[in-house]
């Protein structure tokens, strides 16, 4: 039985981080405190343009997402330069 090699642990496990860090995000809903909080649909949504607020949990989700495909780039161009020709 062969052992599985580091590369492709390290994939794997770049996979499973960027998995878990969409989870994150996709699971969180979005921060509601200050005046985002007490909106009583006066303000249209639109009128907030692009700003987000984020929670702690999307931010580490976001983090875990970028962490993971480092991981996999890292593995990916480690397997690339060290094969054989």
């Amino acid at each position: 039985m062969r052992r599985p090699r580091l590369t492709t642990l390290l994939a794997v496990t770049g996979v499973l981080l960027v998995l878990i860090g969409i989870a994150l995000l996709a699971s969180s809903p979005y921060a509601a405190f200050g005046w985002y909080d007490i909106n009583d649909g006066s303000i249209p949504v639109e009128a907030l343009g692009d700003l987000a607020v984020m929670t702690s949990r999307q931010y580490r989700g976001g983090q875990l997402a970028t962490l993971g495909l480092v991981v996999v780039a890292g593995a990916v161009g480690y397997a690339l330069g060290r094969r054989r020709r």
